[in-house]
């Protein structure tokens, strides 16, 4: 056994306590904050880089309800991202959409399989942001997206595989 007061400790003689922490994984949003008349903001990205293909949807009634993997493959059209950087980050959406196992980041929250981007719309992850200007708040709706592999952190790792 181990002591405070010495400073031994013994590995076997100490368990950590067990905390339930929610699965926000599987967990759709109950409900979202979005405003259906306010503009529609998508940031896309692939990897865990903070890179994104920011897009205003226009019209954004045209997009409402819309799967999300309608929303990240319009993003990704070459009629859509058209510079440079848009087509680089395009590709890298691209290539780990064609991994059978790749898993989506929304609004840094939800881990979600890829499953779940042809069966989750766009509406239920929206959330309502605001953006100051010299002449006041613009408020909009906003989502960001990542798009990543197993081998970026985007597998849930259990307990054995992380001992």
């Amino acid at each position: 056994m181990g002591s405070y007061d010495t400073g031994d400790y013994s590995p076997s003689s100490y368990t950590p306590p067990r905390r339930e922490t929610p699965r926000r994984e599987e967990e759709p949003p109950e409900t979202s904050n979005y405003d259906a008349s306010l503009p529609i903001l998508i940031a896309l990205g692939g990897g865990l880089t903070p890179r994104r293909i920011v897009k205003k949807l226009v019209p954004p009634e045209e997009y409402q309800g819309k799967h999300l993997i309608e929303i990240i493959k319009y993003i990704i059209s070459p009629e859509v991202s058209a510079t440079e950087d848009e087509i680089s980050i395009a590709e890298m959406v691209r290539v780990r959409m064609e991994k059978p196992d790749y898993r989506a980041i929304i609004n840094d929250l939800y881990n979600v399989p890829n499953e779940r981007l042809r069966e989750d719309t766009m509406n239920q992850y929206l959330i309502s942001k605001e953006r100051e200007t010299e002449s006041g708040p613009i408020p909009f709706n906003y989502l960001d997206l990542a798009i990543v592999s197993h081998d970026e952190g985007g597998r849930r790792k259990s307990l054995e595989e992380k001992l």
